[in-house]
């Protein structure tokens, strides 16, 4: 796609094309709606139209939740959670990166995407007060740390996570350790 509104676009006509297909019983699924929802989301997130991807990765979401003969997808929840954590709504990012490592617990990806998340608000208190309560501040960088190395413990070589990881022990002065 040459465009994010030609994705948009062709995710759309791919949704209503497989609703079709299952309302007239001819095949299509709920899965595959879902990951053009996801999809779709994803491309709204690039045109920064946060509202509508929330709204699709929230149908994507609902979509594989109401019926039975599907499994949901941590990707629904980790693409949503980049949205909120894009808007700066760390609380909701939080609660669908904890849904996203619920259907799996072993991606560095999810992990290393929390860890960002209180980094965030590490870095945004930090900015945001003079007379700021560093204990919570602190509080914030020592739960980036144990999820850079969570994200680490499921993939050695995920060099963001190390990267950041440096980054969060550079922050406390913690030069002893070793990455």
């Amino acid at each position: 796609f040459e465009k994010w509104g030609d994705a948009i676009a062709a995710y759309t006509k791919a949704i209503e094309f497989e609703t079709e297909e299952i309302k007239e019983k001819k095949g299509g699924s709920y899965e595959n709606i879902s990951v053009y929802y996801n999809n779709k989301g994803l491309a709204l997130y690039h045109e920064n139209d946060e509202e509508n991807a929330i709204r699709d990765f929230d149908e994507a979401i609902r979509l594989l939740k109401s019926n039975p003969d599907t499994k949901e997808n941590p990707e629904n929840y980790f693409n949503r959670g980049n949205v909120f954590m894009k808007k700066e709504e760390f609380s909701e990012a939080h609660k669908d990166y904890d849904l996203a490592l619920g259907l799996d617990s072993n991606s560095a990806k999810y992990f290393h995407a929390k860890a960002l998340c209180f980094q965030a608000q590490a870095e945004k208190f930090a900015l945001s007060a003079e007379d700021r309560d560093l204990k919570i501040e602190d509080d914030l960088v020592s739960m980036a740390i144990e999820y850079y190395k969570q994200a680490l413990s499921c993939d050695e070589n995920f060099i963001s996570s190390m990267f950041h990881l440096g980054l969060m022990y550079r922050r406390t002065h913690n030069f002893s350790h070793k990455l």
